[in-house]
C-alpha cells in the first residue's frame, strides 16, 4: 500500500509533496476507493439476487449493505493510514479484526442450524409415518377422521428437536 502512495507522490512531483498535495492524494484515495466499493457492491448484489432463497426472503439487500459497510471501512482505513492517524486507526483495526473473526462462527452456526433442521424434518416425518397407524386405529374405533395424531406428533417432534 505504501508503494502505491509513493508512486503516486512521485508522479505528482512537487505538487504531491506539499500539504495540499498530501490532502489531494488522500481525497483521491477516498474517491477511488468509494467508486471501487460501489462497483464491487453492485456485482455482489447481483450475485445475491440470483440466489432464489435470499431474494424470496428479502435478505439480499441487508447482506449487500453489510458488505458495502465493511468495504467502506477498509477504504476509510486506507485514508486514515495515508494521513498517519494511527490513534484513530488502531480501534478501527481492532473492530474490523473482531468482526472478521466472528464470520466463521456465524457460518458455522448457520451450518449447524441447517443440519438440525434437516434432522428434525427427517425425524418428524418418521414419527408422522409411525403415527399414521394410530390414526387408522382411531378412525376404526371412533369413526372420527378429524383426529390426526400423526400431524400433532410430527409437529411436536419437529419443534422439540429444533
Amino acid at each position: 500500500m505504501d508503494g502505491i502512495f509513493s508512486s503516486l507522490s512521485s508522479t505528482l512531483g512537487s505538487l504531491g509533496s506539499g500539504k495540499i498535495g498530501h490532502a489531494l492524494i488522500g481525497l483521491l484515495i477516498l474517491i477511488v476507493g468509494l467508486f471501487i466499493v460501489k462497483f464491487l457492491t453492485s456485482i455482489f448484489k447481483k450475485l445475491l439476487n440470483s440466489v432464489d432463497f435470499l431474494e424470496d426472503n428479502n435478505l439480499a439487500q441487508p447482506i449487500a449493505s453489510l458488505v458495502k459497510a465493511v468495504l467502506t471501512i477498509f477504504v476509510l482505513m486506507a485514508v486514515l493510514q495515508h494521513f498517519g492517524l494511527t490513534d484513530v486507526l488502531a480501534p478501527l483495526k481492532d473492530m474490523v479484526n473482531k468482526f472478521l473473526s466472528a464470520i466463521p462462527n456465524i457460518i458455522g452456526a448457520g451450518v449447524i442450524g441447517y443440519a438440525g433442521w434437516v434432522i428434525a424434518k427427517i425425524v418428524s416425518e418418521l414419527v408422522g409415518v409411525g403415527l399414521n397407524k394410530v390414526d387408522r386405529q382411531l378412525l376404526d374405533k371412533t369413526g372420527n377422521d378429524s383426529i390426526q395424531v400423526s400431524k400433532i406428533g410430527s409437529s411436536f417432534m419437529f419443534a422439540a428437536i429444533l
